[in-house]
């Protein structure tokens, strides 16, 4: 499970462990990366995490998240607080306790949350149109729809991060035959992905674009063409800012 940024692509915190067995769902794994996020952040994440556990921890830390709802939570658009057609703010009451938490971590938590809950539509993958709840812990209700669920759709973006990850920096699959080797190509792979990313964004700044407005390949390409001559010359300040450029 990976931390990425919207806005460099660059992975912030990551964590893994073993295939199966008991804490290695993705929602655990997260929860260990929560006091990574900083006050006022916002986390935009798949159906699989807006859950009461999982919300409740982020709003400890004063962080908001964007999501659309799990299809197995029932919304019913006729409670709460209605703010328009299929748009409310809804109460989530504490779910019953989960084996794998203690009484303490239990009780701390709040005995109800409020989310804002809207429909919209969607273009499936097979072209039809769908629709989709979106969620979001950001419960003001002068913000537009549109600005949420624009939000959570730019989520796509760190979907193309993991292609990137996997198949431009080869990490599709582990070559190494120990978890501790395992591990530390994980470590390498990731290392090195973000020093691009880290290069991408001296070459946005200097142009004044976006960063995501780059390619990973592309940045390699450049990285691997121009890595001979500053190897070889002493005019590293020149022919850095032409590599950025």
């Amino acid at each position: 499970v990976g931390l990425i940024s919207l806005a460099t692509g660059t992975v912030v915190d990551f964590a893994f462990t073993q295939y199966a067995g008991k804490g290695t769902g993705e929602s655990n794994l997260l929860r260990g990366m929560l006091d990574t996020m900083k006050p006022n952040d916002i986390l935009i994440a798949d159906r699989y995490h807006p859950s009461f556990v999982t919300i409740a921890a982020l709003q400890q830390r004063g962080v908001d998240m964007v999501s659309v709802s799990h299809h197995q939570r029932k919304v019913d658009f006729t409670t709460g607080t209605i703010l328009g057609e299929n748009d409310h703010i809804a109460t989530w009451y504490k779910p019953c306790r989960q084996e794998w938490m203690s009484l303490e971590e239990y009780h701390a938590l709040p005995d109800t949350l409020y989310v804002r809950e809207f429909l919209i539509d969607i273009e499936g993958r097979d072209g039809k149109r769908e629709q989709a709840i979106v969620v979001s812990t950001i419960t003001d209700p002068t913000i537009p729809q549109k600005e949420l669920s624009d939000l959570y759709w730019r989520r796509w973006n760190c979907e193309l991060d993991l292609r990137a990850i996997k198949q431009s920096m080869h990490l599709d699959v582990l070559r190494c035959k120990t978890p501790e080797m395992c591990r530390k190509e994980i470590y390498a792979h990731l290392l090195a992905y973000n020093l691009l990313r880290g290069v991408m964004v001296e070459s946005a700044k200097s142009k004044d674009i976006q960063p995501r407005q780059l390619s990973v390949k592309g940045t390699m390409q450049a990285v691997e063409s121009f890595t001979p001559a500053m190897m070889a010359t002493e005019s590293g300040d020149i022919l850095y800012n032409a590599f950025l450029t």
